[in-house]
């Protein structure tokens, strides 16, 4: 569960980022987003929380998950990114002058590329699920979806 301190650092990430570049198509209120006009913020973050309604991250989105990161969950992410990249190389660089079972060392690729993945997740899902800012900023920006009964509920960017 997310802090009330949290949530508190969230807003304020999301207040600077629009102050610095202010955008038509980004909302930072659920009453605000025309796709969701039919439900409530604290019915939808409840039934979310629940599993109710799935919460889904539509694809790659470093804008947005530059704003709503903490700094600890940006170094991690740069952390395994960077470690991820680094075991290659230095698999193929070892089995070149030593012996080639250090290609074994490769392995590690998708482990440390998981992680990554697991703390930019982390970083979204939480934050759209911290605050109503923090929701609205990600859904009108694209970058979650949820998936009603009809099929995936998203934003239409203009």
């Amino acid at each position: 569960m997310h802090s009330f301190k949290e949530m508190v650092e969230l807003n304020m990430r999301i207040n600077e980022y629009m102050k610095i570049h202010p955008t038509s198509y980004t909302k930072t209120k659920f009453s605000e987003i025309e796709e969701l006009k039919e439900f409530e913020w604290p019915n939808i973050a409840t039934d979310i929380k629940f599993g109710k309604i799935p919460l889904r991250i539509m694809g790659p989105a470093p804008m947005s998950f530059q704003v709503v990161a903490s700094p600890a969950q940006k170094s991690s992410n740069k952390f395994f990114n960077i470690l991820s990249v680094v075991s290659v190389i230095l698999s193929i660089a070892l089995s070149v002058t030593i012996s080639w079972w250090f290609l074994l060392l490769i392995i590690l690729f998708p482990v440390f590329r998981a992680a990554a993945k697991a703390a930019y997740n982390d970083a979204m899902l939480g934050s759209a699920i911290t605050s109503e800012e923090g929701f609205s900023f990600l859904f009108s920006r694209g970058a979650i979806c949820l998936q009603g009964k009809d099929g995936l509920i998203y934003t239409k960017v203009k």
